[in-house]
């Protein structure tokens, strides 16, 4: 047997080493581990059980040399994906600036600069630990009903106003949101970049480990950190370098900077989310009770390290910074919000609604051309808006030098000629502003928020129909971040996406938001954006 199990363990290891370049190799090693993989577990099973009669103890010494050659095979396979970490992707070619056709038959603007290749940074995880990582899932996520249970209830709420007796919860619609928020001073507005303070720490985190920089993360993330980390696709699950937040200085009201640090999202999952997940099965368990922070072993753990001042100090956690902007359109009668949910393949809030363009504060190139112009809320909302809305993935993916300002990108030009004054001084179409920030009380990770305000009437409906018209590729369709409700109807009807609001910029309609179906984060947006849009109106 053990002489069989060899022999498979070196066809498998062989396969894995042949021509990284041949799918069908790379399937067929895959399909013989798992064969072996399989039996070895099988085989397990059955001498656990006294299926399998061996005499004496060589019974043990089957199940332990059956695990070492599984062990050397998934190490194996995990060599050979690293070593494949250098591999060059293929991008896009596009010839200039003046809108010649590409190569796929886009007439859109290309960028100024030429497109780059890109080094994809890491490998998908080894099958084999993704395999695991995947069965181990349930462990770490926060199921539907628990969910209902905890906001269905009002213990959720006393608890947090005993946790944070000094912080305001935003209230939208009627409904109370675990997410205090705070409206930007009026002479910051005009800024989006007000809030961006400093980056604190130069040092660029190693993607692969948990806590290499020895920053003291709490111990308890590393198992989802590892889950997370072999799950990753390096499409929709892969571990960005982020800016984290180091803390806000605070100036008064309205006057705050937030200094960062590098991190990465994975990092931000096992040491802000898992705090939100904490939280959800603790409560859920009463829902009407009140719990108290002993309750709570991780969020007592982080609040004894930052001094009592965890919303405002980022300490010993990575707590990935991010942007959300509000689109508020004008209609024939009042206003409407674009609003929408989430698809099934994101991390967090699989199913909730959130406005868009949303997104991780986080660089645009790894190339760096300039650090601090890379820590930018202006450049993340560009970016997001191309991205999130017309589909220029390439953005998200790094395959575009983006040193440069995002230029030639022609959705976003429109937006920003759109917000230059008429000849004869009239008002713009578009106004952009910065609106404040926020820090939800589950997960800790602040927020900053813009505000795009579509004055004229139709304006956004003809971007739309103008990017349809342009470029097949980047007409207007949510990416995959996003479930486009506007598929299940004849015509994609772009109301389908929209929440109305009044003159006032208040809810109206049946659309009822709340903590069982919109991301904190959303609610904080639209509170905000309507306090500056009343001003701006």
């Amino acid at each position: 047997m053990a002489l069989t199990l060899a022999i498979t363990t070196e066809a498998a290891i062989a396969g894995v080493g042949m021509d990284r370049g041949d799918r069908r190799t790379r399937g067929a090693a895959r399909a013989v581990v798992a064969v072996l993989a399989s039996a070895l577990l099988g085989l397990a099973g059955n001498l656990v059980t006294n299926r399998v009669d061996l005499p004496g103890e060589r019974w043990l010494l089957v199940v332990l040399g059956a695990f070492l050659l599984l062990l050397v095979v998934v190490a194996t396979v995990e060599v050979r994906s690293r070593s494949d970490g250098s591999a060059v992707a293929p991008t896009a070619t596009a010839e200039d600036s003046a809108g010649r056709q590409t190569s796929d038959g886009c007439t859109c603007e290309a960028p100024l600069q030429e497109l780059q290749v890109r080094t994809v940074p890491h490998q998908p995880g080894p099958w084999p630990l993704r395999a695991l990582a995947e069965l181990e899932s349930r462990r770490y996520s926060i199921s539907d009903n628990r969910v209902r249970k905890v906001f269905g209830a009002s213990g959720w709420e006393g608890t947090l106003r005993r946790l944070y007796p000094e912080i305001p919860l935003v209230s939208l619609g009627r409904c109370t949101f675990p997410i205090w928020a705070e409206v930007a001073a009026p002479e910051l507005r005009g800024d989006l970049d007000s809030a961006i303070g400093n980056i604190t720490d130069h040092v660029r985190p190693d993607r692969r480990r948990y806590d290499a920089e020895g920053r003291g993360f709490d111990h308890r993330g590393r198992a989802e950190f590892r889950r997370t980390y072999w799950r990753r696709d390096e499409v929709r699950r892969f571990n960005a370098e982020t800016f984290a937040l180091d803390n806000i200085e605070r100036h008064g009201p309205g006057r705050s900077r937030i200094h960062a640090r590098y991190g990465t999202y994975f990092q931000s999952v096992a040491t802000s989310e898992m705090l939100e997940r904490e939280f959800i099965d603790v409560v859920s368990r009463r829902p009407n009770a009140v719990w108290s922070l002993s309750d709570f072993p991780r969020r007592a753990w982080l609040r004894e390290r930052a001094d009592g001042n965890e919303l405002f100090n980022g300490t010993q956690r990575a707590a990935a910074l991010s942007v959300a902007a509000v689109m508020i359109v004008k209609e024939k009668q009042g206003y409407s919000a674009l609003l929408s949910r989430r698809s099934g393949d994101v991390k967090t809030h699989p199913g909730f609604q959130h406005v868009f363009p949303s997104g991780i504060l986080a660089p645009t190139s790894s190339r760096y051309g300039s650090e601090r112009a890379e820590y930018s809320v202006k450049r993340a909302f560009l970016r997001e808006f191309a991205e999130e809305l017309f589909g220029y993935n390439d953005l998200a993916y790094d395959s575009r030098d983006l040193r440069d300002p995002l230029g030639g990108i022609w959705p976003i030009q429109h937006m920003l000629n759109a917000t230059q004054p008429g000849p004869m001084g009239e008002p713009p179409a578009v106004e952009i502003r910065y609106t404040g920030i926020s820090v939800p009380l589950l997960t800790l990770r602040p927020e900053v928020y813009v505000l795009v305000l579509v004055r004229q009437p139709g304006w956004f409906d003809e971007l739309v129909s103008g990017a349809e018209l342009r470029c097949r590729r980047h007409g207007f369709n949510l990416n995959w971040e996003f479930e486009d409700d506007r598929d299940d109807i004849d015509g994609k009807r772009l109301d389908s996406i929209r929440v109305e609001l009044d003159d006032q910029f208040e809810l109206i309609g049946r659309q009822r938001l709340s903590p069982l179906n919109t991301v904190p984060h959303a609610a904080a947006a639209l509170w905000l954006g309507a306090q500056v849009a009343r001003e701006l109106a």
